[in-house]
């Protein structure tokens, strides 16, 4: 990927040294669009944290700063001199209409393959060669995980939207469980919401 060269020199340690640095990623992959100082300050907050509960009102960019954080982690992979394997990284939501919005939006980062599947068919392994990004349910992963066509030690991100949804049986919950039963590598878990759920389970 020639377009991640100015990437690589930015080094591992990107958003977290000075805002500059942000600035200068979203000239070279999102246009002329800037985070306002509430998304950077999520950003850097998510990043010093890893697994992350971002709460933000509609409208205010959550899945725009799930999509920067997204290219770090990517970034932060390619600068490790130690790491061969692909990147990979999923974005789920239960809604497919609005998974199409996602795809609308995260399509548009330079240097991220990525691809939507929320059709009908359970497998979603035959995606995770060609691309970086996989934009599908959650019930769809998990029956890949289920399988054992996906290994959670090949996933680097995996974004939960609308997760005030994770209570009981759903397949958000089922995920969790599922990965925190394996020992194995782990991936970054972001949780998007614009509303804390005040369900007790």
């Amino acid at each position: 990927m020639s377009s991640m060269s100015k990437y690589d020199q930015a080094g591992s340690n990107l958003f977290t040294t000075q805002d500059k640095a942000i600035d200068e990623l979203l000239k070279n992959t999102h246009g002329e669009s800037q985070p306002y100082p509430h998304q950077t300050t999520v950003i850097k907050k998510s990043i010093e944290t890893g697994n992350t509960l971002i709460c933000l009102p509609s409208g205010t960019g959550k899945t725009f700063i799930s999509l920067l954080l997204v290219k770090y982690y990517l970034m932060r992979k390619m600068k490790s001199p130690n790491e061969q394997s692909k990147f990979l990284a999923f974005f789920l939501g239960p809604k497919r209409t609005k998974l199409k919005q996602k795809f609308e939006i995260l399509k548009q980062m330079n240097g991220l393959q990525v691809i939507i599947d929320a059709g009908n068919n359970n497998d979603v392994s035959k995606y995770i060669e060609k691309y970086e990004v996989i934009i599908t349910t959650p019930q769809k992963l998990l029956n890949s995980l289920v399988s054992n066509a996906i290994s959670n030690k090949n996933i680097d991100v995996i974004i939960f939207d609308q997760c005030h949804d994770a209570v009981g049986d759903n397949p958000y919950c089922q995920i969790m469980k599922l990965l925190s039963n394996k020992d194995e590598k782990q991936p970054v878990i972001i949780g998007l919401t614009d509303t804390i759920s005040k369900h007790k389970d």
